[in-house]
């Protein structure tokens, strides 16, 4: 059975994923695919006080720092820790966003009664 170790800046928190494959890519998961057809809205300019810091970006955009890897997502980041200064992060609405998420986990969590 595969271990997950979770860090800060991890995506496998965040997506549905058979622990039977070593090497999770949430670039290639179905979630993803949908995510980057939304529409952007807007942008946020990394600086050098938030180079660091992908979670304030998405603090700013969404007033929820966990949706960091909305982020990261939507721009094609692989590592977060590998911004740079003056670089132009789009982002999708938070309605598109919420429906996007609600289509990807309403079936994860199907459960019948009994």
């Amino acid at each position: 059975m595969a271990v997950l170790v979770t860090r800060r800046y991890d995506r496998a928190r965040f997506y549905k994923f058979d622990e039977s494959v070593e090497d999770f890519d949430a670039m290639d998961s179905p979630f993803h695919n949908d995510l980057i057809t939304l529409r952007s809205v807007g942008y946020v300019d990394v600086t050098a006080e938030n180079v660091t810091k992908l979670d304030l970006l998405a603090k700013d955009v969404y007033g929820d720092d966990e949706l960091w890897w909305v982020l990261a997502d939507f721009n094609y980041i692989m590592n977060p820790h590998h911004l740079t200064v003056g670089q132009r992060l789009f982002y999708p609405a938070l309605d598109d966003l919420e429906a996007v998420l609600f289509e990807n986990t309403s079936s994860l969590n199907d459960f019948s009664e009994v």
